[in-house]
């Protein structure tokens, strides 16, 4: 709870984690578009953010019934 209220902690947390995990994905998608397997004006930013999020609820909330890959 700390990290999300206390300065140090936040900032420790996103240079050590958050930080290069998102830098990481935005090289990689920067790559992919170079080579024309992601359209110009997409924002990396965001399709970066879209992909963790997702990662992340599944962290938060392991609990949660059914995968992506269920039968519908």
């Amino acid at each position: 709870m700390a990290a999300r209220t206390d300065v140090e902690p936040a900032s420790q947390f996103d240079q050590h984690h958050v930080g290069p995990r998102r830098r990481q994905a935005f090289a990689l998608l920067e790559t992919a578009k170079e080579r024309g397997q992601i359209r110009t004006g997409v924002d990396l930013g965001v399709v970066v953010d879209l992909i963790w999020g997702s990662c992340y609820i599944r962290l938060l909330l392991p609990h949660m019934t059914g995968t992506l890959t269920d039968p519908a």
